[in-house]
């Protein structure tokens, strides 16, 4: 939505993962350096608003990253991804062209 020389957005989006996959290296506590991590893939969502004004742009923003547990793994018969969730809530400045 424009304002003369200052425009308002609003972004929403829902992210659906197609790959998700981690290598471990734990060889600096004495562990393996090759373990598989392959969380589950669950639905994450992205919203932010602002507004650009000539040249600069600011926004606030919200973001959600959420991981199921990974399967045991077949070496050490544990979850090495457990259950996560994450919440990040940030602002951006910025200058446009």
């Amino acid at each position: 939505m424009a304002l003369g020389l200052a425009e308002l957005f609003l972004r929403v989006e829902v992210r659906l993962p197609i790959d998700n996959s981690e290598t471990a290296d734990l060889s600096n506590l004495n562990g393996p350096s090759d373990i598989e991590l392959e969380p589950g893939k669950r639905t994450s969502f992205y919203a932010e608003g602002g507004a650009n004004v000539q040249w600069f742009s600011a926004s606030a923003f919200v973001e959600t990253l959420a991981f199921s547990q990974s399967p045991l793994d077949e070496r050490y018969q544990s979850a090495l991804q457990p259950d996560t969730e994450a919440t990040m809530i940030g602002a951006k400045i910025g200058i446009q062209f």
